[in-house]
């Protein structure tokens, strides 16, 4: 049996290779007849051709798991972080609690009758103190429904909201009622 024009006569193993491996002419051998299969790894200019793949790049699973520890690890992460934009609060209410627990207690040193020069009866008067502003309203009420206004003498129910004149706290809302004269 006659070997195949393509195998060098010298080695044999070419034969077993050029079946699975595609061969191409070495670019410096001219014009010559002589086919060699490439050369493993993609040295000397060749095309890189193996029985073996390399390993390169990553898998879709571990694309997947890096995506999901990822997905896990920044929320927990930034948690901490969330409530930052919130310190100030908790100082601004402890702050506008001070505030309208004093103004409670001047209007709670003055006669029932002479709270609505402080305080008007169904209009809201705005007075400020520091970066806080204090609408207080005050209103006549019943023994029976202290929450509905009417012409009855028995109580006068004061409402004074605190809230802060840049809008950095939600308003704090205080309730007193005033009955006996003293």
């Amino acid at each position: 049996m006659q070997k195949p024009s393509y195998c060098h006569p010298d080695e044999p193993w070419r034969r077993r290779i050029s079946l699975f491996l595609n061969t191409q002419r070495s670019p410096y051998q001219g014009g010559g007849s002589k086919i060699i299969p490439p050369v493993k790894g993609g040295q000397g200019g060749y095309a890189k051709h193996s029985l073996k793949r390399s390993q390169t790049g990553f898998t879709i699973i571990e694309i997947l798991v890096a995506i999901v520890v990822i997905g896990i690890t920044v929320p927990a992460i930034m948690i901490p972080f969330s409530g930052l934009g919130d310190t100030k609060n908790p100082e601004y209410v402890i702050q506008g609690s001070f505030i309208g627990q004093k103004k409670m207690e001047e209007l709670a040193s003055k006669f029932r009758d002479t709270i609505t020069a402080t305080c008007p009866e169904g209009t809201a008067a705005t007075s400020t103190d520091g970066d806080y502003s204090l609408d207080c309203v005050s209103e006549q009420v019943n023994a029976t429904d202290p929450d509905t206004s009417t012409t009855s003498t028995f109580a006068r129910k004061v409402t004074l909201t605190v809230s802060r004149t840049d809008g950095a706290m939600s308003p704090l809302v205080f309730n007193s009622l005033f009955a006996l004269d003293s």
